[in-house]
């Protein structure tokens, strides 16, 4: 996992620009408005966009103030959330996934049609594959495969912004063309990609090191937060101290999924599981098993 030890300074500097300009564009606000919010000039505000200049502190601040982002999001090129103030707010931001049947904007940006279609996922979801797609093949490849589906590179800074299972189809089947996956079958690879996750700076891990108890009170905290900051495709319930059940979502219905994506869901969501389970150190692993209108995931003690 990366760690902020290991962020050397010239990534933060090109984490920090990333950042900028997906808020920016997010919000809609121009370089010119960006610039009076932290006292710099318009010339200015392209060079800290393409990681040619770094904020200094005060500046920092004052941007993630403005935009209510986590500071320490430089460290990681991402935003977990974003909540701008009222005034350069454009009346859809969120903290919590909600499902979103048919827009054809999220914030500022434009979505296409196939993903602006039952919205249950959140880029969270995805961050995993996205991450290995620009590992393995590079950021221009990245840019270059939101381009072919007309989607903003910078809308997957955010993690908060929502997306539907079509987004992360495609993405998959794309890291299978290229090579990166054999098939949607590959869980060796996928549970790989998990672990290569930065779990610790999700919002989750913040919160679970408040928690000061019994495996089944961070089960509890881990299922609250699948359902409100991750995605409501599934619906995850805490059924025993430590059992979770998972059942999907009615629109679901609504999306033309392959029986290979639908099976491929359930070993990403094992994935996960176990690495959750790894990290709060709950037990030795993690079962997945059938069940009713769904599947179940139980931590052996």
């Amino acid at each position: 996992m990366k760690s902020i030890e290991k962020t050397t300074s010239s990534q933060y500097v090109a984490n920090m620009g990333l950042i900028i300009k997906a808020a920016r564009k997010y919000c809609g606000t121009t370089q010119s408005n960006l610039g009076n919010i932290i006292n710099i000039s318009q010339s200015n505000i392209s060079k800290y966009e393409n990681g040619e200049h770094e904020l200094n502190a005060i500046q920092w601040m004052s941007f993630c103030s403005h935009y209510q982002i986590d500071p320490n999001s430089m460290f990681y090129g991402k935003i977990e959330v974003i909540a701008p103030k009222e005034e350069d707010s454009p009346g859809d931001f969120h903290r919590e996934v909600k499902l979103r049947e048919s827009v054809a904007k999220v914030g500022t940006y434009k979505l296409p049609a196939r993903y602006g279609f039952m919205m249950g996922s959140t880029v969270r979801t995805a961050y995993p594959f996205i991450q290995l797609f620009k590992r393995e093949l590079g950021e221009k490849a990245f840019v270059e495969f939101c381009q072919s589906i007309k989607m903003d590179p910078f809308y997957f800074v955010i993690m908060s912004n929502p997306i539907n299972l079509y987004f992360i189809e495609d993405l998959t089947q794309e890291l299978i063309r290229k090579g990166i996956l054999k098939n949607l079958h590959d869980f060796e690879k996928i549970h790989q990609v998990t672990s290569f996750s930065d779990f610790h700076s999700h919002l989750l891990h913040r919160d679970l090191l408040k928690i000061n108890g019994k495996p089944e009170k961070l089960i509890k905290s881990f299922c609250r937060y699948l359902n409100s900051c991750y995605e409501i495709n599934s619906i995850y319930q805490q059924s025993s101290a430590r059992e979770i059940q998972v059942q999907n979502a009615e629109h679901l219905k609504q999306l033309n999924l392959s029986n290979d994506f639908k099976n491929f869901r359930k070993y990403y969501n094992h994935s996960h599981f176990i690495e959750f389970s790894n990290w709060a150190q709950i037990g030795p692993r993690v079962n997945m098993n059938g069940c009713d209108k769904g599947w179940s995931f139980e931590f052996a003690a």
